[in-house]
């Protein structure tokens, strides 16, 4: 099967699954967790912290893939996957075929409840998504399709952490007022909370987004004298140039192959937007680039070249 079959197959997957595996070592078994049961688990136990312990254990597992490297880390994943059946076994052999982009389907799985959880995970979410990017980069020739796939996920996390870290630092409830110029005091994270931001604004630097993150780095360091009108512009700034980093990833699809593979990689920029919608309204509250609702933010996503109703 080619490369794009996998990235459509996969991408098919996604969208009509009932549940998103995640699959960790555990001793000298690969144990398959199902994410809908356990959010169902966790409501039942009334245990908060159950999917925060998966959240934190998946993302510690990711990290040392990618940083072992990703295949040699299959293979011990592989000789322990022999008692895996069911939708369990289909949804790892989707991993092994395409690692890259399950990954990023299930990072962006967790995604969709970061703010449910502690600054130090969404500092662990950055790291894994720093590593994705600089991942990315291998696939820029030699598998275009999933280079431009892989683009639109990082910048989307990047945005969204972002948000994420501002929301804390100010507080979201109230956010609005801060963001449009009322001073504040002291910020509302501090400690071990601060620096994952601090890798936060680190990891939005690398996604291209500098001024953001020069932004959010003078507003950690002088909180009472920063002038916050400055920091929606920047947030507004990111959020369209997120938008031209994904064009510029599919114009570069066009060039490399031919127009029904353009089409492709926009039907899946399209499905993963559509995906973190709720986030996207939330960001938009405060954060209107051009004015823009969250409605005209989604006419501008389809919009580019190519991508259809």
């Amino acid at each position: 099967m080619s490369n794009m079959k996998l990235i459509m197959e996969s991408w098919r997957q996604y969208q009509v699954r009932e549940t998103q595996f995640v699959f960790l070592l555990e001793g000298d078994r690969l144990v398959a967790y199902d994410l809908a049961n356990e959010s169902r688990l966790m409501r039942e136990s009334n245990d908060p912290r159950r999917m925060e312990r998966l959240f934190e254990s998946w993302l510690t597992q990711t990290d040392a893939m990618l940083t072992e490297g990703v295949m040699d880390f299959l293979g011990k994943m592989k000789d322990k996957a022999m008692d895996l059946a069911g939708r369990a076994k289909e949804s790892f052999m989707r991993f092994v075929e395409n690692p890259y982009l399950e990954l990023s389907l299930q990072l962006f799985s967790m995604i969709q409840n970061a703010k449910s959880v502690g600054m130090g995970l969404l500092k662990k979410v950055s790291g894994v998504a720093d590593k994705i990017n600089k991942a990315r980069l291998q696939f820029k020739k030699s598998n275009p399709k999933l280079y431009a796939v892989l683009t639109v996920v990082v910048q989307v996390v990047a945005i969204f952490m972002a948000y994420y870290a501002i929301e804390a630092l100010l507080g979201a409830g109230t956010a609005q007022a801060k963001v449009t110029g009322t001073p504040i005091g002291d910020l509302t994270v501090t400690g071990d909370d601060l620096q994952g931001v601090e890798f936060i604004v680190g990891f939005t630097k690398k996604a291209g987004h500098e001024g953001l993150a020069q932004e959010m780095a003078k507003m950690i360091q002088s909180p009472i004298d920063y002038d916050y009108s400055t920091l929606q512009p920047e947030m507004q700034k990111a959020i369209t140039n997120g938008i031209e980093v994904m064009k510029g990833a599919t114009e570069m699809v066009g060039k490399e192959g031919d127009p029904a593979s353009k089409q492709q990689v926009l039907d899946l920029i399209k499905n993963l937007i559509s995906t973190g919608e709720s986030v996207f309204q939330d960001l938009m509250k405060n954060y209107r680039p051009g004015g823009m609702s969250p409605e005209e933010l989604t006419k501008a996503l389809q919009g580019m070249e190519g991508f259809g109703g």
